[in-house]
């Protein structure tokens, strides 16, 4: 007769723990939105370091003091402190 009672509310606590979230209104959800949300995050960050990256070597390819702007396909035009165009460089970070 023990054995059955505790067989019993052994039984019970395992059907309260398993449903006991059902039973709140809370439904046990997948993660799948928070991980792509992971996911976005750690792209975007490693598109703002590529960037930084392509940035630090289009300053140290034109000069320190020295004015670039990027014209595409990773091609960079390097411009003298007084704004006139000096040479046109291809940046690979």
């Amino acid at each position: 007769m023990v054995t059955r009672t505790l067989l019993l509310a052994a039984a019970m606590a395992g059907a309260l723990a398993v449903l006991g979230p059902y039973l709140d209104g809370v439904h046990i959800d997948d993660h799948s939105t928070e991980v792509q949300q992971a996911r976005d995050i750690e792209d975007a960050q490693r598109a703002a370091e590529a960037r930084r990256r392509f940035e630090h070597a289009a300053q140290l390819v034109c000069g320190v003091q020295a004015a670039w702007r990027e014209a595409g396909n990773g091609v960079v035009q390097c411009f003298t402190k007084r704004g006139r165009p000096t040479m046109r460089v291809a940046v690979q970070p």
